[in-house]
């Protein structure tokens, strides 16, 4: 990877607060047509190159994998209720 490209990557995934203001680091991915990353909670969690596709796989699948503590908090709540309703 040039120079250029390794500095794009590094500027997309240090200093993503500030260059990118506006953007939900909570599940997002940045790519600059060389190398794919995936930020999640504002930490970079995969850094992968387009070309390795099991890298690349594994990367998209964390990001459509993801969900949100409200998500996973509602379905635990949920199956909580779910139990419960015979109780009642």
């Amino acid at each position: 990877m040039g120079k250029q490209k390794t500095k794009a990557i590094h500027t997309m995934t240090e200093s993503t607060p500030n260059a990118t203001k506006g953007y939900p680091f909570t599940n997002i991915l940045f790519e600059d047509s060389q190398t794919t990353v995936l930020i999640q909670h504002r930490e970079k969690l995969v850094c992968a190159p387009i070309s390795d596709a099991d890298k690349l796989h594994e990367l998209i699948s964390l990001f459509i994998g993801f969900k949100s503590e409200t998500i996973t908090k509602f379905e635990e709540t949920s199956e909580d209720f779910k139990a419960d309703i015979p109780k009642i």
